[in-house]
């Protein structure tokens, strides 16, 4: 899972730029870490390196993507 280059997304179902919500974008980065540290902890662990990651998300999400996403129409 790739949250911000469009050309390693080939088969990946979601990214985070084809989500509605805060909520679902804050999942989708829950998602990629955790399988981050599912890869690369042990890895890291043997260097004496602890897995953290600590993220500020803020974003606003256009009318009309808005309005397409919930089927609202109109003005």
């Amino acid at each position: 899972m790739f949250l911000s280059d469009t050309r390693t997304n080939a088969g990946v179902d979601h990214v985070i730029y084809s989500v509605s919500t805060m909520a679902e974008a804050a999942r989708i980065v829950g998602e990629a870490v955790r399988e981050v540290h599912r890869r690369d902890a042990l890895s890291l662990a043997e260097f004496s390196v602890a897995f953290n990651c600590s993220f500020i998300s803020a974003g606003r999400f256009m009318a009309s993507r808005r309005a397409a996403c919930s089927g609202v129409r109109g003005g």
